[in-house]
Parts: C-alpha cells; structure tokens; sequence
C-alpha cells in the first residue's frame, strides 16, 4: 500500500463523524508526531472531502490516530471511539512474503497464506488467539509481542528441513537426549529433528508415557501445534511421581493438539506439579478412560467445562487430591456411560462445582466419590443411584451437611452403603469437624426415606 506524509494542516484537520464498521486501511504517519491516518473503504455516506494529501490525492472520511512512539505504526488509537488496532497492514506483507501466498495443491486443496499459518501456530503453541480490533491497549501490545517473537522461531517450523519421527522409541530417545543435553544432546536432536515445537509427530499414535517421571524434568518446551491427530493412547504423558528434586516443571499450552482419536488418558497429568493451562478446546468424544487424569495436580484449575464425555466410562479418581481445581459448573458434561467415579473427587479441598444435573444411570460405582471434599455442598437429590457400592461417599465431606442435597437409592444392596456414607460423614462431624444439627440417625433415616423402592 502507498505510504503519504501527513502534513501539519492535515493534522489539524475536522475528524467528521464515521461508522466503525467498516474495513479500516493505515495510509501514513509522521516520525515528528507519531500519527496515522486511518480512511474507510465505504465512501456511499461520505458528506465532504475533509482532506487532500500529497499532490491531489484526495480521501474521503479521514480519521486521524495516535500510535505510541514507541511502537511506531504497530498500533493506533481512534481518537473518536478509543479503541486500538493492529496495523495488520505490514505483518501480513512479512509473513506472505517470507512463507508464502494462498497456493493450490496438485489436489486441488487451497493453502493458507503465510500470515494465516503463524495466527494458527500461534494459537496452538502459545494459546493465545490474536484479534484484530481490541479495547485494551496492553491487549495490543502483548499481540505485537506475539507477532514480533514469532519472527524469532517461524523458522524452525518451515525452513528447517527436518526428519519426521517414524517409530515412539525414537521419540522417547530424542525426550531423553533433549533434558538430559549430556555430550551435547539437544546440538544432535536440533539438528536432526529441529527444536521440540517444531517436531513431526504426525505418525505417533501413542504419546503413553512420553514426559512420564523424570523423563520431564527438565522439559518446558512450547509443544502445542504438534501434530497429534493420530494419536490413540495418551496415558500417562505427563505423569509425575513427584520425587524431590526431580518434579515436572512442563506447564505450556496444549489446547491446540487434536485428541479426536484419543481413547484412554488414563493418569494423563498425574501428579503434575505445575501444570495449570485451558484444555477447553479438545474433542475428547472418543475417551473413554479419564481415571486418575489429573489427580495429585497441584495447580490445575483449567477450563474443561465444555468436554463431551459421553463416550466415558471411567472417571476413577480423576480429580483425587487435585488441590486447586475449583470449576463453577460442570453440569455440561454428559456422564449417561460414566459408570466408575469411585474417589473421583476425594481429598480435591476447592471442588464445589454444580453437577447437579449429571445423569447418572449407568454409574454402578461410587465408594468415597466425596471423601474429604472439604468445600463440596452441592446439590445431589435428582441423582438415582442403581448400584450398590457407595461405601464412604460423602465421609469426611465437612461442608456436605443438608441432607436435602442427598442422591435417591434404587437398590436395597445400596442401603447398608448409604448408611455406612452418610454416618461416617456424621462422625466426622460430631468428632469436631464441622458444626451441624440432627444426629446420625435422624440423618440415615432421612437417607432411608429417599429409596424409590
């Protein structure tokens, strides 16, 4: 695009009244004053010519903006509306230039252009989905940072003539070289495979185990635009047995990995201490073992509200002794397969979330699914429990007092476990625990009053 000076008389220009929905165009700027000049691409409501520039071109609807000195034309301000842009105008050039435009396959498939290709990878690797109109400056700001530190490693992903993984055992190799770096093994894996966030990992399809221990001790490599949509097994990957001194510090975004074919994530981040990062974005249709997936997590407290779980079966301990998930509701989980969620959320301190609409026909499982869930005081009572292991359900629960909020039993075997649930609860309290009214009986025969039978 044409580059026009802006002269002192146009700065003092009338800024005339102008629509904002509109596609907006950078024209120019001054290094002395550190303006733009913004013009609209719809001229039909145009009411005069408010400017001419530079030797008769004329531009109807001019605006005039301030940018930053300090980031030059990366960014403007409207001084009519306050909100800022990208100046998309130059890092579009940058990126089609560097890697390329929109191209047909021999397949006839159309290609992204090199701009579009670093939005996504940019997405996958650092989660973060870049905007072209934002409200807050430092949101501008920190999407330049993105843009301009993508320069930096664009390269690995598309320059770097690199070997594909062909075999797990090779992977696993390459992990161990790259923490370990002894006789210079992260100079040999860069130089055959490249750097971890541009690995090909499209033939995996099993990551079980891969980070597991202390083979991700020293790995926190911004690994997620890996191609993973072949991957079947993702047991264990982050798995950490938290030894002293030798704990997982991996904590970077993964919501951009495909797991559409992922069947089990069996104790996937087990005892990961650090890890805490959004998932929200995966298709986790085809899981169907979650047991243990973020149990022991120190930190995790990500968004996995929107999850379709209905392909899941076990959900065994997968919150037990997660000690700061803390989600508002997860009543948008389908459980109708769920048929294990034995110490699903024992020990987790924080978990009060609402899964009070949970379906819950199929669970036949359920011993301590509550045991020393300090905070949990939900609402249980549209759940109807067939089975009839549910030892221990609510033990040591504090908060979970108001029988109100207790599930309805359909089964006779489910009696002694109900009543073994709700008195060890009681128990607890009368030992000193929490502060509540009624006894134990009255509660068990409250307990007793809500079987269907």
């Amino acid at each position: 695009m044409s580059r026009f000076v802006i002269t002192p008389s146009t700065l003092r220009t009338k800024i005339f009244d102008m629509s904002f929905n509109k596609s907006w165009s950078e024209l120019s700027s001054s290094a002395q004053h550190k303006y733009a000049m913004i013009v609209a691409d719809e001229i039909s409501k145009m009411d005069r010519v408010t400017a001419i520039v530079n030797g008769g071109k004329i531009f109807p609807r001019i605006a005039i903006a301030v940018t930053p000195s300090s980031q030059g034309l990366d960014i403007v301000k409207d001084v009519l509306t306050g909100i800022w842009h990208i100046v998309w105008d130059a890092e579009e050039k940058y990126w089609t230039t560097a890697f390329g435009s929109v191209i047909v396959d021999p397949e006839g498939v159309k290609k992204e252009t090199g701009f579009e290709l670093i939005i996504e990878l940019i997405r996958r690797r650092d989660g973060v989905a870049l905007s072209r109109n934002v409200k807050s400056k430092q949101h501008v700001l920190d999407n330049i940072a993105y843009l301009t530190n993508a320069r930096k490693w664009a390269t690995r992903h598309w320059e770097v003539v690199t070997k594909p993984f062909e075999t797990y055992d090779e992977l696993v190799d390459a992990v161990l070289k790259w923490n370990e770096d002894a006789d210079g093994g992260r100079a040999e894996v860069i130089e055959v495979y490249g750097y971890p966030e541009a690995w090909k990992v499209s033939k995996m399809d099993s990551l079980t185990g891969l980070f597991a221990d202390t083979n991700s001790m020293n790995f926190n490599e911004p690994i997620g635009a890996w191609n993973t949509n072949n991957v079947t097994n993702m047991a264990h990957v982050f798995s950490d047995t938290g030894d002293v001194g030798r704990e997982s510090i991996f904590n970077m975004p993964l919501n951009g990995w495909d797991v559409s074919k992922v069947v089990t994530m069996h104790e996937m981040f087990w005892g990961a201490p650090l890890f805490n990062q959004d998932l929200n974005d995966w298709n986790v249709g085809n899981v169907t073992d979650m047991s243990g997936m973020f149990a022991r997590t120190e930190r995790f407290n990500g968004d996995i509200s929107g999850w379709d779980t209905s392909s899941v079966v076990s959900m065994y301990g997968m919150f037990h002794r997660a000690e700061a998930f803390a989600p508002k509701d997860l009543n948008g989980w389908n459980t109708r397969n769920v048929e294990d969620m034995t110490k699903m959320f024992s020990k987790a301190k924080l978990f009060n979330g609402d899964i009070s609409e949970w379906r819950v026909a199929a669970l036949s499982e359920a011993r301590k699914m509550f045991k020393g869930a300090d905070s949990f005081t939900g609402d249980l009572s549209n759940w109807l429990l067939k089975g009839h292991k549910y030892e221990e359900m609510f033990a040591h629960a504090a908060n979970f007092v108001n029988v109100d909020h207790l599930p309805r039993f359909e089964s006779a075997e489910a009696l002694e476990a109900a009543r073994v649930a709700v008195t060890a609860n009681k128990r607890n309290q009368t030992r000193g625990d929490t502060q509540c009214s009624g006894s134990a009986n009255s509660v068990v025969a409250q307990v007793f009053a809500r079987f269907s039978l």
